[in-house]
């Protein structure tokens, strides 16, 4: 039973090595579920849609999972949109890629997860779970131990137990699916030896460019046609998702100036009452009055406020400091003690466990009163023969300090559980005795204190400004007096001028962005923004944004897929433009004749002397594709005929080429394209393919 209890600790732990890495673990059953009437879908992934029920029982397993690796009791809105985001990248995969396991028939036999569970070749998380903890080694016993005991263990405990064998075999299929992918890839000798040539072979090049930064726009001309060609070749470019430009201005609520006097009153009647408080109910005054509980912790001069620390430095025990204002906060602090204490602490220790107690092992069986027993027996032979206590504490100790006989090392004044810090601050170096906390009964030694100085317990009353509900009233009639003059687009900017206020952007918002600058809970806005009533100009009512109003205007539009030329003239016009300024270069440098060239265009020759087809740029100019392939289809010593690129119009000579040299061997062009080709596999790219040809309808916008 020792050996299952220790299994039984570990559970938890083998849960959380798996993590949101392994999607079976988050999504669970999902694919058991029901199929819901349309209007109540989340999505729909190749023809399979995603109930909101389903959706949002995996989102919550999610979160709670988030929520405990970063220990929180809660998430913040945009804490909880990337959860979303991951719970739905994680369920569009698990429909795609089980359709593909299905479709090649990928599966994993009962005999291949025993093997993985109990096979020479466990998997890193059952090494790491099931390790003899007297050796660190991994013992498969303990496994088959876990798995004979699985069904007198709690319900929820088998259910974790079958889920991580569902993540074993998700993992396990979709390494057999990247290995089937990945071994398909075959490199010709034929294909090796062209990427052998481009990333040797080489160039010294001589050339003439003129940029088109240097031409003034005035000398081209840009006709309707040359727009309409330039968008046909290239409007795949401009592919599109839905989304919105937004304009939206910000009613911050600050506390009034009457609400900060209404506050430092009440401080002050507060500060007339504590002068009355007997010291044995300071704390809990402090507690009725305060924002913040009561603090015990020992403060060192330092750190105390420099409003409070001539009067709690210099006055004696009971010395209040009247209401100061810091921070956004009044404070009242009242001197409750004061010590000469060590800041740094050194003990050893010994803990008698007890069943119940804080993070006791489930093999500790021993009631308190056993163990209380036990902590006095041994504080006793030590005593009486202090060189025991290394000793005692390597066999006995239930802390996992054991193996080091105990020794804490040095700890700062106040990082232990009260009882063990205030035996050890307040006894002597060598003291020994024994302490009970939370954790069990502890046999204390003392073993080294320095720095000692002046230290202080304050009770300190804080209470931070806030704005009253008068003021939030009367920050919400400004939002709704502008929302009424707003009601159309003109009207919200022509308000906003007139009245000199400060407007924001937020530039081409999606679906499913969670993030509006300034502001802390964006979906409703988001919501609005891509409801169907809501079309380019509308302006919105008044939004309610923790300790702010927000009205928002949609200053534009953009439907999914290609946009209209018109949508992005402005946008491709800067590419035209050095089009045409290419064209008017290209006549003026039509020679064959370099120094002509230079000299039509006010410009020089100038070298590059080594040059290879693979390159993606050309020196000094960024990436110009078609210079470099004109350079290698040049016959060497030739000039070429103006190429119009994308700075600059060139003119290049091959001066010198210098062929790659011989081989038959191209083995490491072969292993280098191979591993480029895996990596893209398991990077992922393979999964991306599959979600652009799948049919996707994306529908959270509907619901969250």
């Amino acid at each position: 039973m020792a050996v299952i209890g220790s299994i039984r600790k570990r559970s938890g732990l083998l849960l959380t090595i798996i993590g949101l890495a392994l999607v079976a673990f988050i999504v669970g059953d999902f694919l058991k579920r029901n199929r819901g009437p349309k209007n109540v879908n989340v999505g729909e992934v190749a023809g399979e849609v995603i109930p909101y029920k389903e959706f949002n029982q995996a989102f919550e397993r999610n979160a709670e999972y988030v929520k405990n690796q970063q220990r929180k009791g809660s998430l913040n809105s945009q804490e909880r949109s990337r959860v979303q985001q991951q719970t739905w990248d994680q369920l569009v995969r698990q429909i795609i890629m089980d359709k593909e396991f299905a479709d090649l028939g990928i599966n994993v036999t009962t005999d291949e997860l025993k093997d993985m569970i109990s096979g020479p070749n466990p998997h890193p998380a059952l090494v790491q779970s099931f390790s003899n903890p007297q050796t660190g080694e991994y013992d498969p016993k303990l496994v088959l131990n876990y798995l004979s005991q699985l069904p007198t263990f709690p319900v929820q405990q088998q259910q974790q137990w079958a889920n991580f064998e569902n993540s074993l075999k998700e993992e396990r299929k979709n390494t057999k699916f990247q290995n089937l992918i990945s071994k398909a890839y075959y490199t010709p000798k034929a294909l090796a030896k062209m990427f052998y040539s481009d990333e040797k072979t080489e160039a010294k090049v001589s050339y003439v460019a003129a940029r088109y930064s240097d031409v003034s726009d005035s000398l081209v001309n840009i006709a309707e046609a040359d727009y309409q060609k330039y968008y046909d070749k290239n409007k795949a470019l401009y592919e599109q998702e839905d989304s919105r430009d937004l304009q939206y201005l910000v009613f911050r609520v600050s506390p009034s100036a009457e609400d900060k006097g209404k506050l430092a009153k009440e401080m002050n009647a507060i500060y007339e009452d504590m002068k009355t408080v007997d010291p044995s109910r300071v704390a809990s005054f402090v507690n009725a009055n305060s924002d913040v509980k009561y603090d015990s912790t020992w403060l060192r001069k330092a750190q105390i406020p420099a409003e409070a620390d001539q009067i709690i430095t210099e006055g004696n025990i009971g010395a209040i400091v009247k209401p100061y204002f810091k921070n956004s906060a009044f404070y009242i602090n009242e001197l409750v003690a004061k010590e000469m204490r060590s800041d740094s602490l050194k003990a050893s220790h010994i803990l008698i466990a007890y069943k119940g107690g804080m993070r006791a092992n489930p093999d500790v069986t021993r009631t308190s009163e056993e163990a209380k027993k036990l902590a006095d027996s041994l504080a006793t032979v030590i005593k009486a023969n202090p060189k025991k206590f290394d000793e005692l504490a390597k066999s006995e100790s239930d802390g996992p300090s054991a193996s080091k006989a105990g020794d804490l090392g040095w700890f700062t004044d106040g990082a232990m559980v009260p009882k063990f810090n205030s035996y050890v601050q307040n006894n002597t170096v060598g003291s020994i005795g024994v302490v009970e906390t939370s954790f069990g009964y502890h046999i204390i030694k003392v073993t080294d204190k320095k720095d000692p100085q002046p230290t202080y317990r304050l009770a300190t009353i804080e209470r931070k400004l806030l704005a009253s509900d008068k003021t939030y009233q009367a920050r919400y009639q400004d939002a709704s007096s502008f929302a009424v003059k707003a009601r159309t687009y003109d009207g919200f900017i022509s308000t906003i001028e007139e009245e000199g206020l400060n407007m924001r952007d937020a530039k081409k918002v999606k679906t499913t962005s969670a993030y509006i600058p300034g502001i802390k809970s964006p979906r409703e806005i988001i919501r609005w923004a891509f409801n169907e009533k809501t079309t380019k100009g509308s302006v919105s009512n008044v939004f309610e944004d923790e300790d702010k109003y927000v009205v928002v205007a949609v200053a534009d539009a953009y439907a999914k897929g290609i946009p209209a030329l018109a949508e992005i003239k402005d946008r491709i016009k800067p590419f035209i433009v050095n089009e045409k300024k290419g064209e008017y270069l290209a006549e003026k440098m039509n020679s064959t004749d370099l120094n002509t060239v230079a000299s039509a265009v006010s410009s020089k020759v100038d070298e590059v002397n080594s040059l290879k087809f693979a390159d993606r740029n050309f020196p000094g100019f960024g990436m110009e594709s078609k210079v470099i392939g004109a350079v290698f289809a040049l016959p060497e010593g030739q000039v070429s005929k103006p190429v119009i690129g994308n700075a600059a119009c060139f003119v290049v000579k091959a001066d010198k080429l210098t062929p790659a040299p011989a081989t038959e061997d191209y083995k490491t062009v072969v292993d280098r394209l191979n591993s480029d080709f895996q990596r893209r596999v398991s990077g992922g790219y393979v999964l991306k393919a599959l979600e652009q040809n799948a049919e996707i309808v994306d529908n959270r916008i509907k619901f969250f």
